[in-house]
């Protein structure tokens, strides 16, 4: 599909996504019309290394917005329709991050033995 430096994207099927069958997108149009109003309304982004705009993502968030799904299988159906998944592959050794790390950190309000110090 495409090669830029250290990755490549292969495209795949929707099959090949573990729990695709099963999962429910719907909850995902109320993020998709709240998307669409930002872009719609906001600075524009720049375009990613991949070339992509924010813009690219009008179409597809314009169709999610002109309906809602009946039931997980509609929700499913709209991204098989109008979305392609695709697989990121490295092709180089050199290390590679494809996702966002949230960390967790337990706190207390009030200093103990186990939380002594304060958590800036």
């Amino acid at each position: 599909m495409s090669k830029t430096s250290g990755y490549r994207l292969e495209q795949v099927g929707f099959d090949v996504l573990p729990g695709w069958s099963q999962d429910d997108p719907s909850p995902l149009w109320e993020a998709m019309k709240d998307c669409l109003t930002h872009l719609q309304t906001a600075k524009p982004y720049r375009t990613g290394s991949l070339g992509l705009s924010a813009a690219d993502l009008l179409p597809l968030l314009e169709r999610a917005a002109a309906g809602s799904p009946q039931n997980a299988a509609d929700a499913r159906r709209f991204f098989e329709t109008n979305c392609q998944p695709v697989r990121v592959l490295p092709t180089d050794a050199k290390g590679q991050v494809t996702a966002f790390y949230e960390p967790e950190v337990d706190v207390s309000r009030r200093p103990d033995e186990t939380f002594k110090h304060p958590f800036y």
